[in-house]
């Protein structure tokens, strides 16, 4: 059988028409990603399905069938009085009368693959989307997606309605684009079991909140730094992970500066850059202090206004983490004045 799931990007928008439609053919699992414009007229939307073929064990198969047929019950006779059901129905309303099936009646075991089947479609979906938005530094909330729905076939041409709904929200503040090395790059993120950092989910999170929550904000804006260079350093020197995990660390500033800069790049082709002390570290050193006053119960005065540009000196930061290990198109993101400043 075959399922997909389908979400609706209301105001989303491709930079150039040539760029969709987007499609990541994945081989681990067996599915693919397609993000396109809405075939609405009248409507500006992007739309992203996700889809792949599983075959249901035979009595799992028995329940979609049933479903199709517009019932479920193990008893054969129940078909018949839920027809003179909505004979009934129809007539008191002068019309066709749409109704729902009561899903809950079906076996815990069809539950059971429904829901399997819903995650694997939600993981792929929301990991290829994050991994999207990684690469091509896309600002936004980190519950992305609204107006999702699942549907399955039989044939891969007649759809209908999966037993369950979705729900989320998504907004985009930059138009996608598409390239060899871009799709080249999200796939592989994919396959390799990745998705985006945390620390990036973690900026992201201080972003939205910022307005209500301005003092949360900042403690989860430092905490992405953490986990940003903490994560660099698991990743370039692995050896080290479990005291990374399990014992204190000195202060991120001492960690980025004498250790992942002087001595784990020193052995890298990144060893020439140089270290973004005026735009990176020596902001990032203020608003650690920051951090650690509110944390501590001290009085801290913090200005809506200015965590903006507190958060794009973090932002800087997690870019050039991600240089660091690997990803050569994060350069793209870091702002002028850090490159200038790094040599890059």
């Amino acid at each position: 059988m075959f399922y997909k799931l389908i979400q609706k990007i209301e105001g989303e928008h491709f930079g150039r028409s040539e760029y969709s439609p987007m499609i990541f053919d994945y081989t681990k699992p067996d599915a693919r990603v397609c993000i396109k414009k809405s075939d609405s007229d009248g409507i500006n939307a992007v739309i992203m399905e996700t889809s792949f073929c599983r075959q249901p064990k035979i009595k799992n198969e028995d329940v979609f069938l049933k479903i199709k047929s517009g019932f479920y019950s193990d008893k054969e006779n129940i078909k018949e009085l839920i027809e003179k059901l909505k004979e009934k129905l129809n007539r008191e309303n002068g019309k066709n009368h749409s109704y729902t099936l009561p899903y809950h009646i079906m076996p815990d075991s069809f539950h059971e693959y429904c829901s399997g089947i819903i995650g694997e479609l939600s993981s792929l979906s929301s990991r290829t989307y994050k991994a999207i938005r990684w690469v091509q530094g896309i600002e936004g909330s980190n519950h992305p997606f609204k107006d999702r729905s699942i549907q399955w076939s039989i044939d891969n041409f007649e759809w209908y309605d999966f037993p369950s709904s979705l729900s989320g929200e998504l907004k985009i503040k930059n138009g996608l684009y598409s390239s060899s090395e871009f799709l080249e790059s999200v796939t592989k993120i994919v396959q390799s079991g990745e998705s985006e950092p945390l620390a990036h989910e973690l900026l992201r999170e201080a972003y939205s909140i910022k307005s209500l929550h301005p003092r949360s904000a900042l403690l989860i804006s430092v905490s992405a730094a953490e986990a940003a260079i903490k994560r660099c350093i698991v990743l370039l020197e692995p050896e080290n992970k479990w005291l990374i995990e399990n014992t204190a660390s000195p202060d991120i500033i001492t960690l980025y500066r004498s250790y992942i800069h002087e001595t784990l790049l020193k052995t890298s082709k990144l060893s020439s850059l140089n270290l973004p002390t005026d735009t990176i570290l020596k902001p990032l050193k203020s608003i650690v202090q920051m951090r650690n006053k509110l944390a501590h119960g001290g009085e801290c005065n913090i200005k809506v206004d200015t965590l903006g540009d507190k958060f794009r000196v973090i932002s800087n930061l997690l870019w050039v983490i991600d240089l660091y290990t690997g990803n050569e198109w994060a350069s793209r993101h870091i702002d002028d004045d850090v490159k200038n400043e790094m040599g890059i």
